[in-house]
C-alpha cells in the first residue's frame, strides 16, 4: 500500500504538486514525489509524475485524468496511465482508478485519488499489484483582471438612435466605413456611430429619394414617385427634338433617352427641311422606342438648256433653308443627253450653283453646302426628268 500526502498549486491551466511518505514494495520510508499537470479543458488533465524513494528506487509515469463536466463543487474523476519503476531492474507499470475533488472555497480544494498499480513482468500477482491513495490540497491562484479603461468621450451620454421613415420598407445609405444601404431597423442598430449633422440618403421603391441631415429621433416621409416610363428616340444627326415643348438632348449618335410621366406625349422632330410630329404612349415602368424617319432629298427641276429656278421652287428652297436645323446639304446637278457633252456638264454645275445661290440668300451658311459631280444620264428615264438638281440633307455641321 502506498500513501501519498501532497500539496498542489494551480496557476492558469498548470498544476504543480509535491508530497511524500510512501511505502513501495519492500522499500519503506519517506520519499519525495513531484507531479506536473496541465488542464487542456474543463474535463481533461494530463500529469507527469516522478519520485525518489529509499534504496535508490526511482518512479516515473504519466497519467490521463478525465473529470466530470456537470459537477461544480464536488467533481468525480477517473484516470489511468503507465510508467517505469527503476530499482535493480526496470519494471513497467500500469495504473487505473477513480478520484474526487471537493471545492472548499474559490481558491482551495481537497482532492483524493485511489489507484490500482500493476507491475508488468514481475513475479506473483501479489508482487505485481499494489494500491495507492493520494490525499492532498490544491491552492489556486486567481489573477485579478485589470479594470477596463474607457475613454471619457465614450462615457458621454449618447442620444437614442431613432429614425422613423414612411414607407417602412425604405432604406438608408450609410456613409463610410459601412458604405451600404441598410433597413431602418439595421440603421438603428449601427446608428450609434452616426454623428448628428451627417448627410444621409433615404430611398424606397416607388418613392422619390431624398437627402436628410441626421438628427436623433427624427421622422422622414418620402413622396410617392409619379407613374413614369422611359422614351428612347432614335433620330438623325442634325435633328432638333422637342418633347411636350421641352428640348431633348441627343448624344453623338442622334439618340435621346428621357424619363417622362406615363401617358401620351407630344414629340416634334425638325431639321433637314422637314418637321414631323409623333404622339407615342408611355407606359409606367416600361421603355418605349421610337425611330424617326430621316429627311428625304429635295428635287428641283429645270427647263431644257436652262439653269433658272422657278418661282415655285424658290419658295420650296426657302422653306428648306428655314427648317434646315443642323444639317448640311449635298447638291448634285444633272442634265438630259441633248447637246454637247462639255456644255451639258457646265449646265449641270450651273443649275447646282443657281440652287446654292438661293439657299445662301435664304440664310444657309456657305460651309454647309457641298457639291457632287453631275449625275449620269439614263436612256430609260424621260428627258424632262433628267434636268434637275438633287438636294440631300446629311449629318450635322462639323
Amino acid at each position: 500500500m502506498i500513501l501519498l500526502l501532497t500539496m498542489a498549486a494551480q496557476a492558469g491551466g498548470l498544476v504543480t504538486s509535491a508530497g511524500g511518505a510512501a511505502t513501495l514494495g519492500s522499500q519503506e520510508g519517506p520519499g519525495l514525489e513531484v507531479r506536473f499537470g496541465r488542464f487542456f479543458s474543463e474535463t481533461l488533465q494530463v500529469e507527469l509524475e516522478g519520485g525518489v524513494y529509499p534504496g535508490g528506487v526511482l518512479l516515473s509515469r504519466g497519467n490521463l485524468q478525465i473529470t466530470s463536466a456537470r459537477a461544480s463543487v464536488v467533481r468525480p474523476t477517473f484516470g489511468g496511465g503507465g510508467g517505469l519503476l527503476i530499482s535493480d531492474t526496470i519494471v513497467p507499470l500500469a495504473h487505473i482508478g477513480p478520484g474526487l475533488t471537493v471545492g472548499l472555497s474559490e481558491r482551495l480544494a481537497l482532492h483524493a485519488d485511489a489507484r490500482y498499480l500493476l507491475k508488468l513482468g514481475a513475479g506473483t500477482m501479489a508482487e505485481q499489484s499494489a494500491g495507492e491513495l493520494t490525499v492532498g490540497l490544491t491552492w489556486r491562484w486567481l489573477r485579478a483582471e485589470p479594470p477596463e479603461l474607457v475613454p471619457a468621450a465614450e462615457v458621454a451620454v449618447t442620444p437614442v438612435v431613432s429614425l422613423r421613415v414612411q414607407p417602412p420598407h425604405a432604406r438608408v445609405w450609410m456613409p463610410p466605413p459601412e458604405n451600404a444601404w441598410l433597413s431602418v431597423s439595421d440603421f438603428e442598430r449601427v446608428g450609434l456611430r452616426v454623428e448628428p449633422g451627417v448627410r444621409l440618403r433615404v430611398a424606397a421603391d416607388g418613392y422619390l429619394p431624398t437627402e436628410i441631415t441626421y438628427e436623433p429621433d427624427m421622422s422622414v416621409v418620402l413622396v410617392e414617385a409619379p407613374a413614369q416610363g422611359t422614351l428612347v428616340v432614335v433620330s438623325s444627326l442634325g435633328d432638333t427634338l422637342m418633347l411636350n415643348n421641352h428640348a431633348l438632348s441627343v448624344d453623338a449618335d442622334g439618340v435621346a433617352v428621357i424619363s417622362t410621366e406615363a401617358g401620351r406625349v407630344h414629340l416634334t422632330v425638325s431639321g433637314g427641311g422637314r418637321e414631323v410630329e409623333y404622339r407615342p404612349m408611355i407606359s409606367n415602368g416600361h421603355v418605349t422606342w421610337l425611330r424617326v424617319r430621316p429627311p428625304t432629298p429635295t428635287r428641283i427641276t429645270f427647263e431644257l438648256d436652262s439653269s433658272t429656278v422657278s418661282e415655285e421652287d424658290i419658295v420650296r428652297l426657302q422653306g428648306l433653308a428655314a427648317g434646315l436645323g443642323d444639317y448640311s446639304l449635298i447638291l448634285q446637278g444633272a442634265h438630259s443627253p441633248e447637246g454637247a457633252g462639255e456644255h451639258n456638264l457646265e449646265l449641270a454645275q450651273q443649275r447646282a450653283e443657281s440652287v446654292a445661290s438661293i439657299l445662301l440668300s435664304a440664310g444657309v451658311p456657305e460651309e454647309r453646302l457641298q457639291y457632287q459631280e453631275p449625275a449620269d444620264t439614263h436612256t430609260d428615264v424621260p428627258l424632262h426628268k433628267q434636268r434637275y438638281v438633287m438636294i440631300e440633307p446629311t449629318g450635322a455641321t462639323p
